[in-house]
């Protein structure tokens, strides 16, 4: 339902700063859509956001989104938001491109993926760290995308 909220917002001449969906792991066509959505609601900078082991994501302190409060963030939530969120916003094509390599490892070990009975194979042990080694990155659980409005002033 995250796309029929987006759709509603391109009513509002207002856009919040920035804005967090839960990414498409199914459909490279149906996450490019989201993509271009987010886009044409003018949104320029963008990150995926793993969410497997989100508890273990630590509130900045000082934190730049409000004051401080220590909260611990549970599995299942989205955990850090806007200007807490670590790492450096990338352009819609960076953005495609590293949804490109993810969708490959779903392809692999997602939900449905062609080697999904090997995950135990592939995260577990030496081979795990072999195959975060060479794909910089573990197998994909599941995304969230985060989006920052083209007015936000960095």
């Amino acid at each position: 339902m995250d796309t029929v909220c987006l759709k509603a917002l391109l009513a509002f001449a207002q856009k919040p700063d920035y804005i967090s969906i839960e990414s498409e792991k199914i459909s490279f066509r149906k996450l490019v859509e989201e993509l271009d959505l987010l886009t044409e609601l003018g949104y320029t900078g963008f990150k995926a956001v793993e969410q497997k082991n989100i508890s273990r994501q630590a509130e900045p302190n000082p934190s730049q989104e409000g004051p401080y409060l220590g909260y611990q963030f549970q599995e299942g939530s989205s955990g850090l938001f806007g200007k807490d969120l670590p790492g450096e916003w990338k352009n819609y094509r960076q953005i495609i491109n590293e949804y490109r390599i993810t969708f490959l490892l779903y392809k692999l070990f997602g939900d449905y993926g062609k080697l999904k009975r090997f995950d135990r194979f592939f995260i577990g042990g030496k081979r795990g760290k072999l195959f975060s080694k060479l794909f910089g990155r573990t197998i994909p659980f599941w995304y969230d995308t985060h989006a920052k409005h083209r007015s936000v002033v960095s």
